[in-house]
């Protein structure tokens, strides 16, 4: 009998899945589409769908098929926007239907993050995780996290001096010690710290295990229910190990917040200040210590890995665009001078390097293709037919290349944003309308201080001889839902003989 069990479900869940298909076929409405290739019978248009680099592939597709282009995949309707006007149209100006998430079956429903923002359906639950971000991030973001932010600079500075090799580990180091403090009250050293190995891992595999959403099982969720001794359920045995992780991190991180509250610890923290808000009579509902676990959560899981790929970026960009770094570099020298390091009540004083962050963030945005939405009724845009239940698609990194917006977009050009009008990238790489991502000014802010700090600190050469060239073919950049650079070297070196002690007496005045 054992050997006929999985014969016998394989069988079943074909019969069922054909069953399906043809349901979807003659009941679907015979409406006017938006323009795609053409589908295939049962799999749609799976063949056009690649595993990795989507962007492009959709990006070449809408020069055929439009801007707002429609696929199918198993009877699964999706909308591509390609052009800004469609995403900013629908997505946020129609933000009331646009607003709810595909179901992340693989994600949310069997790796542990069903109370993550980012995954939510559009709802009441959403609706109080939204109102849980702003208040924690409200009341733990105050001038002392501010002091924070300058040391943690300093401290990466000091990193990155002493061992230049490893800068992405540096990196990421500032990203999850800022991420932790704020969040739980847990200040990080290294990347050995216990706290930050138990997020990492939690993280990092959660990355590995696909895109959300575009995993076989969030087509046919019926696939979590077979047993995982059937042949091909890799996934599931892999996400019942991951949603261990989760469930590891966050509850021993939301006790670590919750015994310095109760040892009388002065440090303030996101979680500690949600626990406060939310406990009446000595009492905290479970539902709401649930809610507040994931809302910290959401913190650590969405920054580390896009604030890591935005400073990655950034240092290739200037790697490649050394005229750029010292045009930079001579504004922060010419308003803050060399006795300090730049602080964030400089941003405002450094008009180009901010346009340094905004075509940062235009070149090569962390996630290309953002994170799906769902129309909750149907639509109608410029006499197409948007079917409710439709996947829509902002194409991020389409939109921020496209030349009709940004001229000679493969170009590092901070100059197209001083004193013009064209889009900040910002208002796209962030999101769209209600799922606009809470930590946006978060996120933004650690991406400017640690690169204004760099910039005002060291010398990015190529190890190699001659001038790096500008222009770069996207596989330097990886595929997947966070695209990071690919391993790459470079030379780091302290700009001026005085420089290591400048950030030494400053990591040793701004500690907290």
């Amino acid at each position: 009998m054992t050997a006929v069990s999985p014969l016998v479900s394989g069988i079943l869940f074909l019969g069922f899945l054909v069953i399906y298909l043809v349901y979807q076929v003659f009941t679907s409405p015979k409406a006017r589409y938006p323009p795609g290739p053409r589908p295939y019978p049962i799999i749609g248009n799976l063949l056009d769908v690649p595993p990795k680099y989507q962007e492009k592939v959709f990006a070449n597709l809408a020069k055929k098929y439009g801007d707002v282009m429609h696929l199918s995949i198993f009877g699964k309707n999706m909308v591509i926007l390609t052009s800004l006007e469609a995403a900013q149209e629908l997505l946020k100006t129609r933000s009331a239907i646009y607003s709810d998430r595909p179901r992340f079956v693989l994600l949310a429903e069997m790796m542990g993050w069903e109370r993550t923002l980012t995954f939510l359906p559009h709802g009441d639950l959403q609706r109080k995780h939204t109102r849980l971000v702003h208040e924690g991030l409200n009341q733990a973001a105050s001038q002392s996290f501010r002091q924070l932010r300058e040391y943690e600079a300093a401290v990466l500075l000091q990193g990155m001096t002493a061992n230049p090799d490893t800068f992405r580990s540096h990196i990421r180091r500032y990203t999850a010690s800022l991420i932790l403090k704020l969040a739980y009250g847990h200040r990080v050293t290294s990347m050995d710290d216990e706290y930050v190995q138990v997020s990492e891992t939690a993280v990092t595999r959660t990355i590995e295990s696909g895109s959300p959403g575009s995993m076989p099982v969030d087509i046919f969720p019926a696939l979590k229910y077979l047993p995982t001794w059937i042949p091909g359920m890799d996934f599931k045995r892999n996400a019942l190990s991951v949603c261990k992780d989760v469930r590891k991190m966050e509850d021993m991180l939301f006790k670590a917040a919750k015994e310095n509250m109760e040892y009388g610890s002065t440090t303030s923290s996101f979680v500690a200040s949600l626990i406060e808000s939310h406990t009446h009579d000595g009492q905290m509902s479970g539902e709401d210590e649930l809610d507040i676990k994931g809302a910290a959560g959401v913190l650590y899981g969405a920054s580390i890995d896009t604030t890591t790929s935005a400073l990655e970026t950034f240092i290739l960009a200037m790697l490649h665009h050394p005229d750029v770094y010292c045009k930079a570099q001579e504004e922060i020298d010419r308003v803050i001078g060399y006795e300090r390091l730049p602080e964030l009540a400089d941003r405002d004083s450094l008009p180009y390097f901010e346009a340094v962050i905004m075509e940062l963030y235009r070149w090569h945005p962390p996630l290309p293709l953002g994170v799906p939405h769902v129309v909750i009724k149907d639509d109608l845009y410029h006499g197409y037919h948007i079917p409710k239940g439709a996947l829509v698609i902002a194409n991020v990194w389409a939109i921020t290349q496209n030349p009709t917006i940004y001229d000679k977009p493969q170009s590092f050009c901070p100059e197209r944003f001083i004193d013009s009008k064209q889009p900040d990238p910002r208002e796209i790489v962030f999101g769209f309308g209600r799922r606009i991502c809470p930590g946006k000014a978060f996120g933004d802010t650690n991406i400017w201080l640690a690169a204004v700090s760099i910039t005002a600190s060291f010398q990015i050469s190529s190890p190699l001889s001659g001038k790096m060239n500008g222009d770069m073919d996207y596989p330097v950049f990886s595929s997947g839902f966070v695209s990071h650079p690919r391993t790459f070297e470079c030379l780091i070196k302290p700009r001026f003989g005085k420089t290591l002690d400048l950030i030494v007496q400053t990591s040793a005045a701004r500690e907290t």
